[in-house]
């Protein structure tokens, strides 16, 4: 994968923004996240990777290799296929999704990604390129569970930058099929029951500033490097 986007950066170019994760006042991991524009299922689409590797003494302590492709229409309204690979000790994920009779299905599995679906890498992707200054409503769908989520503007700057916070219910109902057992560290943070969680967004540049995730007092912040210098 990141040998296609490295070509694909060089014939059309590609959006790049580079993290750094703290966790417990720690520098633990590096994040990349690349979006382009691209063609998917006959149709024009956007492709948005995250990938996660853990640097530092915690390479040795608790090594984390995760990479996340998910392409989604470009009015946002679809997810069209989803691929995740990822490896920390104990437990591997390798998920993958196929298009069948126009809809988004995991493979090896009957559970269908709905329309008007966010997962949490296209969602953040859509708060990064839309202003939002009122509370919205959003369905977000994790590896066959699903939630009902509010953004919430908390603090508009006068630098045209939004601190937002978002809120997630996880549906109880049978809708709800996880398609595995175990997922990864970060995934698992981000729906935690009851975790706090802000995203600082630069609508200059459409730039994710920073997000910080907080549960039970124990914070994970992911800070951009362009905003670090």
């Amino acid at each position: 994968m990141l040998r296609y986007l490295f070509i694909l950066s060089l014939l059309c170019g590609i959006d790049q923004q580079n993290f750094q994760i703290e966790f417990l006042g720690i520098s633990a991991a590096e994040v990349q996240l690349h979006s382009i524009d691209t063609l998917y299922d006959k149709q024009n689409a956007k492709l948005i990777h995250f990938q996660t590797e853990s640097k530092g003494l915690v390479k040795y302590l608790f090594n984390v290799d995760n990479h996340y492709t998910t392409i989604i229409s470009q009015d946002f309204n679809k997810i069209l296929s989803f691929n995740k690979n990822t490896k920390q000790p104990n437990v591997i994920n390798n998920i993958h999704t196929s298009r069948q009779m126009g809809e988004t299905v995991y493979n090896n599995s009957s559970t269908i990604i709905p329309d008007k679906h966010f997962n949490i890498f296209s969602l953040l992707y859509f708060l990064s390129n839309n202003k939002i200054t009122e509370t919205q409503i959003v369905h977000i769908e994790r590896e066959g569970n699903f939630y009902n989520g509010s953004i919430v503007p908390i603090d508009i700057l006068n630098n045209n930058r939004i601190l937002y916070r978002l809120e997630l219910d996880k549906k109880h109902d049978a809708q709800n099929t996880s398609i595995i057992e175990k997922t990864d560290i970060f995934t698992w943070a981000l729906f935690k029951d009851q975790a706090k969680r802000e995203i600082l967004v630069d609508y200059n540049t459409n730039n994710i500033i920073s997000c910080m995730f907080k549960v039970n007092g124990i914070a994970m912040k992911a800070y951009n490097n362009k905003y670090m210098e």
